[in-house]
């Protein structure tokens, strides 16, 4: 008749909303919700940072959480592409691109440090751990790191999802090649949709648009800390 669940990785915690069958709505839901949310801030889970997102359309879910004391850390656009009709062109280029099969901490952090804090960059840290990344896209110029992204794509359903975005500072068009490439690697996987978040830090939102990308939503980011 419903259930609840959660994903996390040390003290952070990613929080589902309490899915119930129609006309169980209510109590049923508070209690889902008491019984996930009590064990992942107990001390024997341990968590203490509390986030979830949802689509703007989805009012009642961020209501729900919003009477649960999570407030709106952040509003950012949603950009689509369907990967199957997708014929972006292949942008001249000085970078070297290459798409490796894992997603590596170590590269996100380095490009990211001089524009996110100590603060933003753990938050981060422990989100990705939560994320089943599929591959990744680097972006190299005279053997330097110039950009660097990660995949994630669910099989069940074609939906693929640009999840990490970092580029050196400067790196002008770097970002278009990366696109080219982890839309290929994409349709190689038989993918359908691309979804991707443009955040002010990530600089993706003239280069979405540039590209083929439709803003379809906005993404409501809810944050709770105990």
């Amino acid at each position: 008749m419903g259930y609840g669940s959660f994903t996390g990785h040390e003290d952070f915690v990613s929080l589902g909303y309490p899915w119930v069958l129609p006309g169980y709505e209510g109590e049923l839901q508070e209690q889902l919700y008491e019984k996930v949310y009590s064990f992942a801030a107990s001390p024997e889970y341990g968590g203490r940072t509390f986030a979830q997102r949802f689509r703007k359309q989805w009012t009642a879910q961020i209501a729900f959480f919003e009477r649960h004391g999570f407030a709106v850390e952040s509003t950012d656009p949603i950009y689509a592409l369907d990967v199957r009709a997708a014929s972006i062109k292949n942008f001249q280029s000085e970078y070297e691109v290459t798409c490796q099969p894992q997603f590596c901490w170590d590269n996100f952090h380095i490009l990211s440090q001089p524009r996110l804090s100590s603060e933003q960059l753990s938050m981060w840290r422990q989100y990705f751990q939560t994320v089943d990344f599929d591959f990744s896209v680097k972006a190299t110029l005279q053997d330097k790191m110039m950009a660097y992204l990660g995949f994630a794509v669910r099989e069940d359903t074609g939906f693929a999802e640009l999840i990490a975005v970092a580029q050196e500072p400067g790196a002008r068009g770097v970002l278009p090649s990366c696109l080219v490439t982890g839309v290929s690697q994409l349709q190689l996987r038989n993918a359908r949709f691309l979804g991707a978040k443009a955040t002010p830090t990530n600089g993706m939102e003239e280069v979405l648009a540039q590209t083929g990308f439709e803003k379809v939503s906005e993404e409501i980011l809810l944050f709770k800390s105990i």
